[in-house]
């Protein structure tokens, strides 16, 4: 009776596995998602239609790649995977499976594909011991990672694990914040070791180091305990030159206004700094926006730092001054190209009581005239990403010329012309007249203020064009060096637009 029963289930079992994968003919599988199939292999012919529980799969041959499309019953796109040849694939990788992976032998190549990643998967059999294993490339084909035939990543370089004071850790078990900087700012490195690390320089710091396939050069990156970047912890310090720039910012804090008694500071708040900063060197507080800021140096970390707390002596935010260098490359690209003609002011890591965490660079422009000087504030994610933009009011000395020049043509303007009846009232204008942003007509304002919401009025002049009279407006955009010209007719109607 068991065999039979044995018997039964095995039966049963093979019929489940039948079941799973049906094949079917091309005129039942739905419209929607035989459409979606030119769509990604244009001129695809000889296909094969296998339905899978509620979802079809598409195999055939293209470009002589066998290729197979998984579609859900929607028609929406799940997945592709390619067969290739290793003379198929980038070169990079070509290099890299030969020669580092000897005693081995190519099994297949599959590349994956979806909506969130495409990859490259070799398997490979050990020729020694018979056991297979992967090798897994990104779409360009730089190496990734190497894993067993259950998916468990392998070889990792984690020498050192029993030096004292260096503990060494996977680095799937870093910060998310670590591998996202690594990702972003170090797109063809992988991590070779990782470590916790804990001495008289650093403690519960993160040490990672990177390397490219086929090169021996590695890059060396420090993190504290919540994955923030280390700010130069990798350059040699010249400890008479430390000493040198300690000692003239204490001048420069003595030519300063006198710091904030501390016995005048909230005991709850010396208490929280002394407790987070106990090695902290050249304490001043000072009182700011209705906070007090206790401003000292990190003689572990070699930086200068802020604490802010509340009236109430609470806890809100950390700031660690950053080295405009030392900036992640993401950001020091989208400064260059968002902000080519301006300078960095200051550059620092901000850390708020609800644990997030940004990178704020302040700019200003060299011809910027306020006084107080203003900034730009451009907030960025510890990995680098853009969060947020706060840009600053600022009187340009370049605009000021400009209206300057303006404002004494007008004056001369209206000196040689004042006996004349320019009354617009009675449409007595003249080329050259200046028009404020109230004597536009109605439908020239309007059309102004709709379609140039973030732009400020600057100027405006009658001007004679082609013997007719037209209203030249000259526009700014806020925050920007960015201008524009608009032409409107006597009437108000928009004529055209200019960049300057």
């Amino acid at each position: 009776m068991k065999k039979v029963l044995l018997g039964f289930i095995m039966l049963l079992s093979i019929q489940c596995i039948a079941w799973a994968q049906i094949p079917v003919k091309e005129s039942d599988v739905p419209e929607i998602v035989k459409s979606k199939l030119p769509n990604l292999f244009p001129g695809a012919t000889g296909v094969q239609w296998t339905k899978h529980n509620t979802d079809f799969h598409a195999a055939f041959n293209y470009d002589d790649i066998n290729v197979v499309v998984k579609f859900s019953e929607s028609g929406r796109w799940i997945n592709s995977e390619s067969e290739y040849k290793l003379v198929d694939c980038p070169r990079s990788m070509q290099k890299h499976v030969t020669t580092g992976f000897a005693n081995t032998k190519i099994v297949k190549i599959i590349l994956s594909e979806n909506k969130d990643v495409s990859e490259y998967s070799v398997q490979l059999k050990d020729t020694i011991t018979n056991q297979l294993l992967f090798a897994i490339y990104d779409i360009s084909g730089a190496f990734v990672r190497k894993s067993d035939s259950k998916g468990s990543e392998i070889d990792l370089q984690l020498q050192g694990a029993n030096e004292r004071g260096k503990l060494a850790v996977h680095p799937k078990e870093l910060p998310s914040s670590i591998n996202s900087y690594v990702i972003i700012n170090y797109t063809e490195y992988s991590i070779r070791e990782s470590y916790i690390v804990n001495n008289e320089k650093y403690q519960n710091a993160y040490y990672v180091v990177l390397g490219k396939p086929d090169d021996k050069a590695a890059v060396e990156l420090w993190f504290d305990y919540q994955g923030t970047p280390i700010s130069g912890a990798n350059k040699p310090i010249n400890s008479d030159a430390g000493q040198n720039d300690k000692d003239s910012k204490k001048d420069q804090k003595k030519l300063g206004r006198n710091p904030f008694p501390q016995s005048k500071v909230p005991a709850v708040a010396v208490q929280a700094f002394t407790k987070k900063e106990p090695k902290a060197e050249e304490v001043r507080w000072d009182t700011i926006a209705g906070q007090y800021v206790a401003t000292y140096y990190n003689p572990v970390r070699s930086t200068e730092n802020r604490m802010h707390f509340d009236s109430k002596g609470v806890y809100v935010m950390s700031a660690t001054v950053l080295n405009p260098k030392d900036l992640l490359p993401m950001i020091q690209n989208y400064l260059a190209s968002n902000y080519p003609d301006l300078e960095i002011e200051s550059a620092e890591n901000l850390l708020y009581a609800d644990k997030s965490k940004f990178t704020l660079v302040r700019l200003f422009g060299p011809t910027w005239m306020n006084d107080p000087m203003v900034f730009h504030e451009i907030f960025f994610s510890t990995s680098g990403r853009l969060e947020k933009e706060v840009l600053a009011n600022y009187v340009d000395a370049e605009d000021e010329y400009l209206r300057e020049k303006k404002d004494n043509q007008h004056a001369v303007f209206n000196e040689e012309t004042e006996e004349d009846d320019l009354s617009m009232e009675e449409g007595n204008m003249m080329d050259g007249q200046s028009v404020s942003f109230k004597e536009l007509p109605s439908q020239s304002s309007k059309y102004i203020s709709e379609n140039y919401p973030d732009w400020s009025f600057t100027d405006g002049i009658m001007i004679n064009d082609e013997n007719q009279l037209k209203y030249s407006v000259f526009i700014k955009k806020t925050g920007y060096r960015e201008r524009k010209r608009l032409l409107f007719d006597m009437k108000g109607k928009f004529l055209k637009e200019e960049d300057l």
